[in-house]
């Protein structure tokens, strides 16, 4: 079972982000831990390693393994938003909340995972939950502690229904399952 840093794709140094030019553009200072994960791992969508299997029905294809946060299972999150996405975010001001906590992933229903950007919980790792209750849940003291609960879990009951297992397999060097389909 793949977990924790397993999970991301480091940068590699040809893919150098500029933090400080962000911040000088949008005018925040990320917090210390955040931004030393954003200049190390790929952000956005399909960010995650989990396992999915593709067939020319279904070009996004079915979910076999999904992400999960042990700790709080409410917070698990299918990727991490891309920093310009993130910044941009906290600059159209539609959420308050967005102005001391930026919104850095989304788990699977109305909320947001926040990092703190100031003040006493800078960097720590929180669930807004808007649907619920207007409270932030702690999650984490910080992103890298946030990363180590991420697990990845079997999620065959997902595509189980829709497509029977023995139809799954993989090409030699291809990272994703395909779907066998019956000749006509």
């Amino acid at each position: 079972m793949k977990k924790g840093f397993e999970l991301l794709t480091t940068r590699t140094l040809e893919n150098k982000i500029d933090i400080e030019e962000l911040e000088n553009k949008y005018n925040i200072k990320l917090p210390p831990c955040y931004r030393l994960f954003v200049e190390s791992f790929i952000l956005g969508e399909n960010n995650i390693k989990e396992e999915r299997a593709f067939d020319s029905c279904n070009p996004y294809g079915y979910q076999i393994q999904g992400c999960t946060y042990l700790p709080n299972n409410d917070a698990s999150i299918t990727h991490f938003n891309e920093i310009e996405k993130v910044l941009t975010l906290s600059q159209k001001g539609e959420i308050e909340l967005w102005r001391e906590y930026l919104p850095i992933a989304a788990p699977g229903f109305n909320g947001a995972i926040v990092v703190a950007i100031n003040g006493n919980d800078k960097d720590k790792i929180f669930l807004h939950d808007w649907e619920r209750t207007p409270e932030l849940t702690l999650l984490a003291s910080n992103i890298f502690e946030y990363v180590r609960g991420m697990f990845l879990i079997d999620n065959l009951f997902n595509i189980g229904k829709k497509v029977p297992i023995e139809k799954l397999y993989k090409n030699w060097e291809e990272d994703f399952w395909r779907i066998r389909e019956d000749k006509a």
